[in-house]
């Protein structure tokens, strides 16, 4: 068998995750690893393959980068919702870790780039 025949092509694996981040299932909370290849239907090494080529990251980065941007929208339209429900809402399981990953993500913690963000 080939190898193209046994794997999905690269247009398929990018088709299934622009319909997962259309329907903003990262922001649903897990924390089993292995569970967004096994959602996706995907294979992990095809997952992991397709990300590192297309994004430069594996798909744990990727979905908490998914996760910081939905967080920063909301913190943009509803500068007045705790931080913590912010980090609820953006499939975080605690303030802290989210505080954490942003922090990674961004430079700098969520309450400081809220204060910046009012600033613009």
């Amino acid at each position: 068998m080939k190898e193209k025949d046994r794997h999905r092509s690269e247009q398929a694996i990018g088709r299934i995750l622009r319909r997962y981040v259309r329907r903003k299932r990262f922001l649903r909370s897990s924390t089993v690893k292995g569970t967004l290849a096994n959602e996706l239907g995907l294979d992990s090494f095809e997952l992991h393959q397709y990300l590192m080529k297309e994004e430069g990251c594996d798909a744990a980065t990727w979905r908490t980068g998914l996760r910081i941007e939905w967080a920063k929208q909301l913190i943009l339209a509803e500068p007045g919702t705790p931080l913590r429900d912010i980090a609820t809402r953006s499939g975080f399981s605690d303030h802290s870790n989210f505080s954490k990953q942003f922090l990674a993500h961004t430079g700098v913690p969520p309450s400081l780039w809220r204060r910046q963000a009012k600033l613009q």
